[in-house]
């Protein structure tokens, strides 16, 4: 499986810091927040990476080259104005297999993503897409997401009303779920594909009792930090 990473945000609320360093280069835990995002990839067997990025990217690609120090393959697909999350993945189309992973680059989600993998191949008979959703049993935030059993059945991150979970920024789609959308155009994956997959019945759910962490913030990049010692240690 291949991981394409959302990493081309301006961080405006991490400001002034995002100022002179891209968001998914702030340290946490004495190296960038993007690097543990790397490793998680490394260690659940996925090695084919693909970063989006925009912002001070010279900085992102002079960190991590071409991934021989990390043991994975990096390539890069550069967006020279904001794309959206939907129009930085068809920016990369060229680079893209015919399924992949979509991970939002200032999320980190320590699941089994193999386990994941295998719950896609179960599902793609009848889905074009599937994302994985976090059951909010311990609130991180407002649900954003209904479901009912494995289907998504609405996504709105602006009225968490009837919603049950949280989107946990990881996503599994098919190619062809971008092909009739312009390159160099403004798309969201929230706004314009999921509800169409929706319409059509074809994105599945994965649910998960994991929590995230979201490095959005100062506060939340602590409570980050803190996870890490305890597994470190």
């Amino acid at each position: 499986m291949q991981a394409v990473i959302l990493a081309g945000g301006l961080g405006t609320r991490l400001r002034p810091i995002t100022h002179t360093i891209p968001k998914p280069m702030i340290e946490a835990g004495s190296r960038p927040f993007l690097h543990h995002m790397i490793e998680l990839m490394r260690d659940n067997g996925i090695i084919d990476i693909i970063l989006l990025v925009g912002h001070l990217y010279e900085q992102i690609e002079k960190y991590f080259g071409q991934g021989q120090r990390y043991s994975v393959n990096i390539d890069y697909s550069i967006e020279e104005k904001l794309l959206g999350t939907g129009g930085a993945v068809i920016n990369a189309r060229e680079k893209l297999q015919s399924e992949f992973m979509v991970l939002n680059g200032d999320t980190y989600l320590p699941i089994d993503y193999r386990r994941l993998i295998r719950r896609w191949q179960e599902v793609r008979d009848n889905s074009d897409a599937i994302v994985v959703l976090y059951d909010n049993h311990h609130p991180l935030g407002p649900p954003n997401v209904a479901a009912r059993k494995d289907r998504i059945t609405a996504y709105n991150k602006t009225d968490s009303a009837g919603m049950q979970y949280i989107d946990a920024g990881v996503q599994i789609f098919k190619r062809n779920v971008f092909d009739r959308f312009s390159v160099k155009k403004v798309i969201s994956l929230e706004n314009e594909i999921f509800p169409e997959l929706i319409d059509r019945d074809r994105l599945a759910a994965y649910i998960t009792e994991t929590p995230f962490y979201d490095m959005g913030t100062p506060e939340k990049l602590k409570i980050f930090e803190r996870y890490l010692e305890t597994v470190e240690k």
